[in-house]
């Protein structure tokens, strides 16, 4: 009897460990297959894909160009005519806008030190957004955070890539968007469309933030339709 019951509980005993071992493994390959299904969803060929092709047409904005536009500022409106340059070697970009009866007004980017923090902004159309920007110091934040991420986007497209923080919306032949968060509830959009044999011919560039009825307003929105793009980076601005 005695001898009976040692052998059932040996029988138990084997059958303990054989689900505790049967359970491991099961776990094991459990997490082997999250990770897996984790590598492969990063590793994901249409990720990759839009990556590309979200990089090549970053080499298809001009810069360096010339055409007609609009300016939204505020509750103001201009139609304008402009001119501009990216001067690679000294890493600025400037933007002259000829605006009926106010004359010629100039904006110019020291790009790498915007980007980095460095507030460097010169020329009179920065004073007219400024000003009519209207809103005290919160719009004036509004301002730099748009000056700055415009600068993250020359900076990166100069050199090919991506800028850091911004979100690629769409992706297409004839369309590229790609938004970032400047703070809680403001945001930049930069749209290009139209393709041509230079690159995109239709640019905006819009600030965009929403307040706290949930209403989405846009304070600040510039429209450029290219005529030419050059790809000199030497001549001086006008």
């Amino acid at each position: 009897m005695q001898e009976q019951r040692r052998e059932r509980r040996s029988e138990e005993g084997h059958r303990r460990a054989g689900i505790i071992a049967y359970a491991r493994f099961y776990r094991q390959v459990t997490l082997i297959s999250v990770s897996l299904l984790l590598t492969a969803c990063s590793h994901n060929p249409k990720n990759s894909e839009k990556s590309v092709l979200a990089t090549n047409q970053m080499k298809r904005i001009c810069w360096s160009s010339d055409g007609k536009g609009r300016l939204h500022v505020g509750r103001n409106s201009y139609l304008f005519s402009y001119e501009s340059l990216l001067a690679k070697e000294k890493k600025r970009w400037s933007l002259g806008l000829d605006i009926p009866v106010h004359g010629e007004e100039i904006l110019t980017l020291d790009y790498p030190q915007i980007a980095a923090g460095k507030y460097r902004v010169k020329g009179e159309l920065y004073r007219r957004l400024k000003r009519e920007l209207s809103g005290g110091s919160a719009k004036g934040r509004s301002l730099s955070n748009f000056i700055r991420h415009l600068s993250l986007m020359i900076e990166a497209s100069s050199n090919g890539q991506l800028p850091v923080g911004f979100k690629v919306e769409s992706s297409s032949e004839k369309q590229f968007r790609l938004s970032a968060r400047t703070s809680s509830n403001q945001w930049i959009r930069l749209q290009f469309s139209d393709i041509g044999p230079y690159g995109y011919r239709k640019q905006l560039f819009v600030l965009r933030e929403k307040d706290f009825r949930g209403q989405i307003a846009e304070p600040l929105k510039l429209y450029f339709f290219l005529s030419e793009c050059s790809s000199s980076s030497t001549a001086s601005m006008k």
